[in-house]
């Protein structure tokens, strides 16, 4: 009964706070300077040894990067943004069954910004909510193995409606999955899903958006100094253009090298097609970039990185590279 009075509360309190340079293409070169920042808590409760209540919540001080589709080409910096989330989840085990309930909250506000030539610019329109809710059923097929189905439902609601503004763009969509999480005895970890994803507009004007739904999360621990990540994922994420929404696809690799026991140092690259539904326009994107994160001691940690994006569009003048250098102090309490 001991197990029953058991709790454990994990906290997680300043993220980080930044300083990124960005140079981008577009029909000269700018150069620029923002500050994005965030503060976040998570916290974990075992109410008994079978089931766990967490919690996350988070706020972030954002920038758009200036070759965002969605972002104004006229405008005279990159769009300002806030973005606050929240997440509450339930786990329960029995015995080898697990069962996950998990809901998020997301509340997007972007700041209204002047172009080049002083005109306003108005982003209140992509202010938004939008809520998930998703339910996780899985099996230990054996103590490394956990095959799992999920089913998640979504709502995606904008602060402004018309005739404010000139289109409703609401929405609700649903994803089902069936995946595994598995451990390779001490070679590789991680897991992987697929199964189909739909989004449902309000207007009239938008087609839905459908697609296959994927993911891929696998580490491969080369040597004891040496990892290599795998990432892929497949969303259908929103877009302030004449496109109702758009399908995007992406893989990437990652290596993380521990040179010493306080100094870590990491490269990636990876590649995205993002597919605009009824709309004639694809975009491909090819990134890559490198990094270091060397730990001030168990709390603080300080990040260097520098990243490249190349984004190649099937619309004329929508194409642009971006060189982005990026300092981080990180705190964790």
């Amino acid at each position: 009964d001991g197990d029953d009075s058991w709790y454990n509360i994990i906290s997680d309190g300043m993220k980080h706070a930044g300083n990124v340079v960005e140079t981008v293409g577009y029909h000269d070169v700018r150069r620029v300077q923002h500050l994005d920042w965030n503060v976040g808590t998570n916290g974990r409760i075992d109410v008994t040894r079978n089931t766990q209540l967490n919690g996350a919540l988070s706020y972030q001080k954002l920038h758009e990067d200036r070759g965002n589709p969605n972002s104004p080409g006229a405008a005279s910096e990159p769009v300002p943004y806030t973005l606050l989330t929240g997440s509450v989840g339930l786990d329960q085990r029995f015995n080898r069954m697990t069962a996950s309930l998990t809901g998020t909250y997301n509340e997007y506000n972007y700041d209204n910004v002047d172009s080049t030539t002083g005109v306003f610019i108005l982003q209140d329109d992509r202010d938004r909510k939008e809520y998930d809710q998703s339910l996780k059923i899985g099996y230990d097929v054996s103590p490394d193995t956990n095959v799992y189905v999920r089913g998640t439902l979504n709502q995606r609601k904008y602060d402004l409606h018309p005739p404010v503004v000139a289109v409703n763009r609401d929405s609700k969509g649903y994803a089902a999955v069936v995946g595994s999480a598995f451990r390779l005895s001490n070679l590789a970890q991680g897991g992987v899903y697929i199964g189909y994803q739909s989004q449902d507009y309000d207007s009239a004007a938008f087609s839905d958006e459908t697609g296959l739904s994927y993911g891929a999360n696998v580490e491969w621990y080369v040597t004891p100094l040496m990892t290599v990540t795998l990432n892929a994922d497949s969303t259908i994420n929103e877009t302030v253009t004449a496109a109702s929404g758009y399908l995007s696809q992406s893989v990437g690799l990652r290596v993380d090298h521990e040179l010493l026991r306080n100094l870590l140092l990491n490269a990636n690259v990876g590649y995205q097609n993002d597919d605009y539904s009824g709309l004639n326009r694809e975009d491909d994107i090819v990134s890559a970039g490198f990094g270091a994160q060397y730990f001030l001691n168990r709390n603080f940690s300080v990040d260097f990185g520098y990243s490249y994006i190349n984004l190649d569009s099937s619309v004329l003048g929508a194409d642009y590279k971006s060189n982005m250098i990026g300092l981080t102090l990180t705190g964790k309490l």
